[in-house]
């Protein structure tokens, strides 16, 4: 019995890898926070990144439970610009199709928008 205990050990550290353990992370979750990133993002298609928050001058979106929605968004012009979030609704359908809605000083902004790409670090989005 004593010379299994090693053995079982060994087997153990092996099969916990961390492809292994990645592979149980969702991989189609929207939720979370997603900071677009400049020099990735061309036309009408732009590529963010998960974040654990906003950066403090770029533009990003947060989706939350129950459809609720973050927007980081620039609200004055300035050197640098001054960023602030607003708050409102999104909807996802089953072909990956988005719908997002939200005012920014009082005027509405509503977008449909395609998911092209959503893994566990990387969203891209055509407009």
């Amino acid at each position: 019995m004593k010379q299994l205990i090693p053995v079982f050990f060994l087997l153990l550290s092996f099969s916990c890898n961390k492809e292994i353990l990645s592979s149980h992370t969702p991989k189609g979750t929207l939720t979370g926070t997603w900071v677009k990133l400049n020099d990735k993002s061309t036309g009408s298609i732009k590529t963010f990144i998960k974040k654990d928050t906003f950066d403090e001058h770029q533009f990003g979106y947060s989706f939350h439970e129950g459809n609720k929605l973050t927007v980081r968004v620039k609200i004055a012009c300035g050197k640098p610009p001054v960023y602030g979030n607003v708050q409102g609704t999104y909807s996802r359908s089953n072909d990956d199709k988005l719908h997002l809605n939200y005012k920014v000083s009082g005027r509405p902004n509503e977008f449909n928008l395609k998911i092209l790409k959503l893994t566990t670090d990387t969203l891209k989005l055509e407009y």
